[in-house]
């Protein structure tokens, strides 16, 4: 009998749907959770969990580490010996220990070069690893500058115009310069003028200056920023500089104190929020924030001198910087400012800081797993008195600026400065890749967090960071920033840096904050306490090092999650926020089908009434995981139609192979139906043993021989991003007479099919316009116009046109982002049916 090929109406990709049971969520988490490496040149591995490692027995803690990095040496490029590792920091988490070991040159450290082994009993479970292959050490160089000198070069460059903030420090290193390891200081300067914790980079044998960096972290860039601003006035001398900071220093460390207890006004979060009015302003009258303020205890306060201050055993209010503001302190331990007297902002700043570390330990960070574990020195009226705050890495400070609202009236900026201060004290190489973006992230998400457990902070604006000092009607302070950006999406060809405008118009911060507050509220709602997810995030920080990006920090997230709960919702929760903002893609099989053949029993190649069919459906895989046991079952809702063979099996479909069916399906077409009507059949597939994967994909046959003419085509194609050129696509149809009842069959999968535009030409050059931007975020573009799909301009506007020559598709992409694929498009002027 004679094979037909017959190209699929609707032939389309099929993605696994979401399923309910334990074990494929577990599977999909395993999936997302895959290893990473670098992309810079060094073929090593960057970021791997859970390494397929068997120690000697016994072996444990730092013992087991030297043991892997041992047995793996040559994987990340270092010698057998670890002679050029050297174990700098001993790091506990509530989940296990991390071992940070230090890449050295000849006993010289190599900046943020660093390969983290961490452990839990006698297991590895995590490797992050940032340090570079060296095959040939550079020759020893003889230092030309002592450090002193390279204090002068670094101070001199600067210019250096204003005090000292915090405790000078230079190290000597090699950094890279070129891919090329240079023997080099780096001196941290925090200085008041020009303003910026700056980390000046020396050659130590040329005395050159090889770059000069502010580390300071702002809360945000559309706010006044102090970095690098310089005053007239005289040049400062470094060597006084240096003494008057250590008098001064040693000055405040004679006092001796006791602990007490106050108390204190505050808001808590801010007062838009506790009076759920928007409508509140910097300069609105006093009385209306009466009901905003909370009496709150002041715990483990200072006591010295028959006076009491803010100084405690995890924050302590000091002036460091200008404006020149002496921190308050009052003779029986209670502060009654409010809002416009600083020290109502010396309290507020003491309460939220404090209260937060006090929150850290709750969760089980204390002692050697504590994070920021004492007193961080704040400035409550700092930062020149700009309209922004900051935390220094040098000294670990904090500022907050006064410009319009005050900053430390709001505990969302607070808790936002210092969320730095603990990433800087989980892991103090945070920097490179995506990190300023993410460390601004986590800042919001880290204020937001704690805005849920306070009085209407669940209510009002939740998906708004900074409620008080930004947003609000009218003219506000400044625009604030969201937590439910869901149009951002991650470009992975892209770094990511702090205060970055990204596509639509979102900013870098929110791209990571988005996800990470989202899973909170679904994870919240499901009944998850906000303690778990707090846990899980401060968790998955430790054991990391320099130039992570977004997808690693994302794995690291759901592999903690997997660790810390018994649940797979949590970590599944998870993924599905970073998924839909493309910052993880999980690995997964996609099973495409390729058309299907039929052999009819009357033999004239055609589907007919009363017939047999035997279907042979190959299905290709052209996702990114192996499909294991795959199955189908045919089936029909016509009454027309009896499958008599619904089941097929596949086997296992390799990543790129194409498989067909152990045996055909077989269907039994009705005398009774209608010539020319096409028949629906439902494919369902199964597929990835034990996890219940499937989905389904309908199949169209014709029956019956048109009379007329059509053609279809299957170019699958890309259709350019943001292109409004887009592709043409064209197909000769070699048929007589002229247009009459023309439909266009058409396969186009994308993710948000507003995005597109789409017209025919005739071989006279008419245009129809079929498509225009329509739809939304829906997906695909698939049917028939003008039966399942609705054109914008009618086709009869073709009809007596000649219907021979080439016909024309114009597809085009408007918007950033989101990329398509033309599959298959045809043509068809059909005037009847003959069936045998």
């Amino acid at each position: 009998m004679k094979k037909t090929l017959v190209v699929l109406a609707g032939c389309c990709t099929l993605f696994c749907a979401t399923a309910g049971s334990v074990a494929r969520e577990k599977s999909r988490l395993d999936y997302a959770v895959q290893n990473s490496a670098h992309t810079d040149g060094r073929l090593t591995p960057k970021l791997e969990f859970e390494p397929d490692f068997q120690s000697r027995a016994g072996l444990s803690g730092e013992a087991l580490a030297r043991e892997y990095l041992r047995a793996r040496a040559s994987r990340y490029g270092l010698k057998a010996t670890l002679e050029n590792l050297a174990l700098r920091r001993t790091q506990a988490s509530l989940y296990g220990k991390h071992y940070h070991f230090q890449q050295q040159i000849h006993g010289i450290d190599v900046e943020a070069a660093e390969i983290i082994v961490s452990v839990r009993g006698n297991r590895v479970y995590r490797i992050f690893n940032n340090t570079f292959p060296v095959k040939d050490a550079p020759k020893r160089v003889a230092k030309a500058l002592s450090v002193e000198q390279a204090y002068d070069q670094a101070w001199n460059s600067l210019q250096v115009r204003g005090k000292l903030m915090a405790k000078p420090d230079a190290q000597l290193l090699y950094v890279l310069v070129d891919a090329k390891p240079v023997l080099a200081y780096q001196v941290d300067l925090s200085v008041e003028n020009p303003h910026g914790a700056w980390r000046v980079t020396v050659d130590a044998s040329s005395g050159a200056v090889l770059s000069k960096v502010d580390r300071v972290l702002p809360r945000g860039k559309s706010a006044q920023s102090m970095s690098g601003k310089r005053a007239h006035g005289p040049l400062l001398d470094r060597l006084r500089a240096f003494r008057a900071y250590d008098n001064a220093q040693s000055a405040r460390s004679l006092k001796h104190r006791s602990r007490a207890t106050g108390s204190g006004f505050v808001f808590d979060p801010d007062p838009r929020t506790t009076l759920m009015d928007n409508t509140l302003k910097d300069d609105s009258s006093a009385d209306k924030f009466e009901g905003a303020y909370y009496t709150r205890t002041l715990q483990d306060i200072s006591f010295a001198d028959s006076k009491y201050s803010l100084v405690g055993p995890w924050v302590q209010i000091v002036d460091f910087e200008s404006p020149t503001n002496a921190p308050s302190t009052t003779t029986d331990g209670s502060w009654t400012a409010k809002r416009g007297n600083n020290a109502f902002n010396d309290v507020m700043t003491y309460y939220h800081v404090d209260k937060n570390q006090r929150y850290m330990q709750s969760l089980g960070f204390t002692g050697e797993k504590g994070i920021q574990e004492a007193s961080i020195e704040v400035d409550s009226d700092g930062y020149g008195g700009s309209d922004n705050s900051y935390f220094s890495p040098v000294g670990n400070k904090i500022a907050f600026g006064h410009g319009c609202v005050d900053d430390n009236e709001d505990s969302d900026v607070i808790l936002h400065e210092y969320g730095h201060a603990i990433h800087h004290s989980i892991n103090s190489n945070w920097s490179g890749g995506d990190t300023g973006a993410m460390g601004e992230g986590f800042g919001d998400y880290w204020a937001a967090s704690y805005s849920l457990s306070t009085p209407n902070g669940d209510q009002f604006n939740k998906n708004h960071v900074f409620n008080w000092d930004g947003h609000g009607e009218g003219n506000p302070c400044w625009p604030g920033r969201v937590l439910d950006a869901f149009g951002a999406q991650y470009d992975s060809n892209k770094t990511y840096g702090a205060h970055q405008t990204i596509t639509g118009g979102f900013q870098s911060d929110e791209l990571w904050s988005t996800p990470l507050f989202q899973s909170l509220l679904a994870l919240m709602q499901a009944g998850v306490s906000k303690e778990a997810v707090d846990t899980i995030i401060l968790e998955a920080h430790f054991g990391l090092g320099s130039g992570l990006k977004m997808p690693e920090m994302a794995k690291a997230i759901l592999a903690t999650a997997q660790n810390l709960q018994d649940n797979p919702g949590v970590g599944e929760a998870f993924l599905s926020q970073f998924v839909k903002h493309k910052i993880l893609e999980v690995p997964t099989p996609a099973l495409q089908n390729l058309g299907f053949e039929f052999k009819d029993s009357g033999g004239n190649g055609s589907a007919d009434p009363g017939e047999s069919l035997e279907l042979l459906v190959p299905i290709k895989n052209v996702g990114t995981a192996s499909g294991s046991a795959v199955t189908a079952v045919l089936s029909s809702s016509d009454p027309n139609v009896r499958v008599l063979q619904a089941q097929a099996h596949y086997g296992d479909i390799a990543m790129g192979a194409v498989a067909s069916q152990s045996g055909p399906f077989v269907v039994e077409l009705d005398s009774a139906l209608e010539c020319g009507k096409e028949v629906t059949l439902n494919l369902h597939v199964q597929f990835e043993k034990g996890r219940a994967l499937s989905t389904d994909v309908t199949l169209t046959i014709p029956t019956g021989v048109a009379q007329g003419a059509a053609l279809s085509v299957e170019p699958k194609v890309e259709i350019p991003d943001n292109d409004e050129n887009g592709i043409v696509q064209t197909l000769e149809l070699n048929a007589e007479g002229t247009v009459s009842n023309l439909s266009v069959k058409l396969d186009i999968t994308h993710p948000y099919r507003g995005d597109l535009a789409v017209s025919l030409e005739s071989p006279a050059g008419t245009k129809v316009l079929l498509h225009d931007r329509t739809g939304g975020s829906e997906d695909n573009l698939q049917g028939v116009y003008p039966q399942s799909l609705v054109p914008v301009e009618s086709l009869s506007k073709l009809d007596g046109e000649a219907l021979n020559g080439t016909w024309k598709l114009h597809v085009s992409d408007h918007a950033n982002s989101d990329k398509g694929v033309l599959n298959s498009w045809g043509v068809s002027a059909v005037t009847g049916y003959v069936c045998q």
